[in-house]
């Protein structure tokens, strides 16, 4: 005996796939996607994400962001040259001379590369008063041939050689909060 589907099931069947297929029928026409939405009726939230382009919209529509007034407020960073300690220069094929800078917030940055030139003295440079950590802290770096090198700035100023090639020894991304 060959059991068939009964007529509901096959009901649910064809709504199911019509719902799934993504187009509607009006007057005997399938219609989809821009012609079944009005402009200006979707809110954002009804939008998944990464579909809209900077094509769709028109820039001049766009609000200022809530706290760009803060960063338009915000002075740039002020560089001043790195003191560098006996046998240490900057790096010469880097146009990027070693210097050093405080953000309002206290944030000291290290910027450029160093080599040292002659002697063997550890001392890379000493930070000025008002430069300087409160503790000593250890920072990986990139030095020559793309090894890892190690300095560690003292709470007195000293930027020193823990390891690493002296041929160069990158300062790029070095960060800390400054004694008060």
């Amino acid at each position: 005996m060959t059991r068939h589907p009964s007529p509901a099931w096959l009901a649910l069947f064809v709504v199911l796939v019509l719902a799934g297929s993504g187009t509607s029928y009006a007057a005997g026409k399938a219609q989809a996607g821009d012609v079944l939405v009005r402009k200006g009726s979707l809110s954002g939230n009804r939008l998944k994400p990464d579909t809209v382009t900077g094509k769709q919209v028109a820039e001049g529509t766009l609000g200022r962001v809530p706290r760009a007034a803060l960063a338009d407020r915000t002075p740039a960073l002020a560089r001043l040259p790195l003191p560098l300690g006996p046998g240490w220069e900057g790096a010469q094929y880097l146009n990027n001379a070693p210097t050093l800078g405080k953000d309002a917030q206290g944030w000291v940055r290290l910027e450029g590369a160093v080599a040292r030139t002659e002697g063997t003295g550890a001392t890379i440079a000493t930070l000025p008063v008002g430069y300087r950590p409160t503790a000593n802290i250890y920072v990986t770096v990139f030095s020559a041939d793309s090894t890892l090198g190690a300095l560690r700035i003292e709470p007195g100023g000293a930027v020193v050689r823990a390891f690493g090639d002296v041929g160069l020894m990158s300062l790029e991304n070095i960060s800390f909060r400054a004694a008060p």
